[in-house]
């Protein structure tokens, strides 16, 4: 996920991949032809727009952007809510803020300032990474909810490289939940010098 040019197509990236997940999960994509797999595209395209800039607030917003057909009017929204400027123009043509021919003139606009390549910003916004994830994994192991070792020994049966992947969180910190037991029960050893004796004895 951090191969994308910049944060705020990587979040729609996320919010987009989440919307397949929460609404095509029973989706065999590869059996889709291609009017199908524009639509479950275009589905999770809406859902990512709704999720990130949720429409009371963003209509709200909406009403302080003076000149609407011009991008950088909406850099401070860009800032806000961590969008693209593409994706703040779509959205305000779905909920109806933008009418279709401003929304052209819009991307008309973005595509002569040259912003469908690079926006403004694109270098001042950083990548987030999750924060509560650590919290989760603790509070879920303390409480004896989830054996983290056993999940990915047993159930998963994948690397810690992974988890650091899907996560952001560096390696190190899933060595105390995946610290191997030592133990190799030699408590239950049977003493072979001593089975030796016995059988010379009986014989």
């Amino acid at each position: 996920g951090n191969m994308k040019r910049s944060a705020v197509r990587r979040n729609f990236d996320i919010a987009h991949e989440l919307g397949h997940l929460l609404l095509h999960y029973r989706v065999e994509f590869a059996n889709l032809d291609r009017k199908e797999h524009k639509i479950i595209e275009n589905e999770a395209n809406m859902f990512a727009g709704a999720f990130l800039l949720p429409e009371d607030e963003f209509t709200l917003d909406m009403k302080n952007v003076v000149h609407i057909t011009n991008p950088d009017n909406y850099l401070d929204l860009k800032k806000k809510w961590k969008t693209s400027l593409q994706v703040l123009g779509y959205r305000a043509a779905y909920l109806g803020n933008l009418k279709p021919k401003d929304h052209r003139n819009f991307y008309a606009a973005l595509h002569r300032k040259g912003y469908l390549k690079i926006e403004p910003l694109d270098e001042l916004i950083t990548i987030q990474k999750p924060t509560k994830i650590k919290t989760i994994i603790d509070l879920v192991s303390k409480k004896g909810l989830v054996n983290i070792h056993h999940m990915v020994e047993n159930d998963w049966k994948t690397e810690v490289s992974f988890f650091y992947h899907m996560t952001g969180i560096v390696p190190d910190f899933f060595n105390k939940y995946l610290a191997k037991n030592l133990d190799f029960g030699l408590q239950n050893v049977t003493d072979i010098s001593k089975r030796i004796s016995d059988v010379a004895k009986q014989v």
